[in-house]
């Protein structure tokens, strides 16, 4: 695991995300817009799809932490210097 990319992981996840987010976002605000046009109400698990994409959304998201986490914990065990011993 020392040898994944982490950062790049990181950063493609939070692409996803953002994307993925958009979509969640925009999904709601167009069936809230045909809702209201159609005196209806509308939540965001109402559609499949909608489901989908929340739960893909935050599964995403717990992998984007770990992989911050890991990316973290990689850089810190890659800038330690080694200890120095005496030989007095």
């Amino acid at each position: 695991m020392k040898k994944l990319p982490w950062g790049i992981i990181a950063g493609a996840l939070a692409i996803v995300i953002s994307l993925i987010t958009a979509g969640v976002v925009a999904g709601y605000v167009v069936l809230s817009a045909i809702a209201g046009a159609t005196n209806n109400t509308v939540t965001l698990f109402q559609t499949s799809w909608q489901t989908f994409l929340f739960i893909t959304d935050c599964l995403l998201v717990a992998l984007f932490v770990m992989s911050i986490v890991f990316y973290i914990i990689k850089k810190r065990a890659t800038h330690r210097e080694p200890k120095e011993e005496n030989d007095a």
